[in-house]
């Protein structure tokens, strides 16, 4: 009679143990991985490709905790020729792991602009390799952030050369490669404005300080990407 009743304890327990929401807490920086009611796992990373400002994010990757779900394929000084050579191919072996659900977030632009004059002539340049990209990946979200603001003055004052980067030619960028983005037919593919949406510290004329680069990485997630409502940046520390 007790081995009856031990096994109907047992069988009970089982179905109950069937309508209980699994949450499987990783620490805070990483991510929480939840099953939903259909069992199906979905585990989701940002990918940031841009150059010093995201590699300087990086490198302060401890400071702003930064979980592993946010990947960031950065160089310094990087332009399109970098983009070409070494940004695409790491991107691509990124996202070669089929197991994971991406963002992608561009952000690249601003040192291009010391170069050249012709800004439309530069966009449309960058916007032929987004284009190209977005199209073979329908299953991934992309999305521009906008090149963000310098302080003229002290980038020259702060450097040893007579940097031709301007505000006018970042507004010029940043209107030419918006247009082209909205007047595409490409679902997957949006433009987010963080230059007019947040204030900046910016100590040497183009790099941010830690506070700003926080408030970037709040606008990436919560504005910009929007992964799910569960997903915010608050006080220094990602939740998922």
């Amino acid at each position: 009679m007790k081995l009856k009743y031990i096994f109907l304890l047992t069988i009970i327990t089982s179905f109950l143990i069937l309508f209980i929401p699994f949450n499987l807490i990783k620490n805070e920086r990483k991510y929480s991985i939840v099953f939903n009611n259909n069992i199906k796992l979905e585990i989701k990373k940002i990918i940031l490709v841009g150059d010093s400002r995201m590699e300087l994010m990086y490198k302060d990757k401890r400071d702003l905790n930064i979980p592993d779900s946010i990947i960031f394929d950065a160089k310094s000084g990087a332009r399109i020729n970098w983009f070409v050579s070494d940004g695409i191919p790491n991107l691509y072996k990124i996202i070669n792991d089929k197991d994971y659900k991406y963002y992608v977030v561009f952000n690249l632009g601003v040192n291009d602009l010391h170069y050249v004059e012709d800004v439309e002539s530069r966009v449309k340049e960058y916007y032929k390799y987004y284009n190209n990209i977005v199209k073979n990946n329908p299953e991934i979200e992309f999305y521009f952030l906008s090149v963000n603001p310098i302080i003229e003055e002290v980038l020259k004052e702060h450097f040893d050369y007579d940097d031709k980067k301007t505000n006018k030619k970042i507004n010029s960028f940043n209107k030419e490669m918006k247009s082209l983005i909205d007047n595409s037919n490409l679902n997957n593919f949006k433009y987010c404005d963080s230059n007019n949406s947040l204030d900046f510290v910016i100590p040497d004329g183009i790099h941010y300080d830690l506070n700003t680069n926080k408030n970037i990485l709040n606008y990436i997630i919560n504005k910009c990407v929007k992964i799910n409502k569960n997903y915010y940046y608050k006080k220094h520390t990602l939740y998922w």
